[in-house]
């Protein structure tokens, strides 16, 4: 049995799913938050470094999430972390939270369905 196989089974297949779906919306939205960042260098009424925080907290979700792919249990941390922030950022910019609210029900689950699945 290879590496990623066994993975996968230790991982179950409801797990690799959520993992597969948050790393995919990380994928895209870190890229539409370097489109913002640039767009903010080119037009001087959007704060570009808020526009740095936002792809930073992104970048870092998408860290979080391809170490938790590779079992770092850090990585459950950092993600968690860095979507509580974008939470936080979206609530305080009036922004549209409920984006945020899916992946952190998302991360609940994964949370949940890793929870002892963890090598020693």
């Amino acid at each position: 049995m290879t590496t990623m196989t066994a993975d996968r089974t230790r991982r179950g297949m409801a797990a690799t799913v959520l993992l597969v779906l948050l790393t995919a919306a990380a994928v895209l939205l870190t890229a539409g938050a370097v489109l913002g960042l640039v767009a903010a260098r080119h037009d001087g009424g959007h704060s570009v470094t808020g526009a740095a925080l936002v792809v930073g907290l992104h970048a870092a979700q998408l860290v979080g999430l391809l170490a938790i792919w590779t079992w770092h249990r850090w990585g459950l941390f950092l993600y968690g972390v860095a979507l509580a922030a974008v939470l936080v950022l979206s609530l305080l910019s009036g922004g549209w939270f409920v984006f945020t609210l899916v992946p952190l029900a998302l991360f609940a689950a994964l949370a949940v369905l890793l929870r002892g699945r963890w090598p020693s």
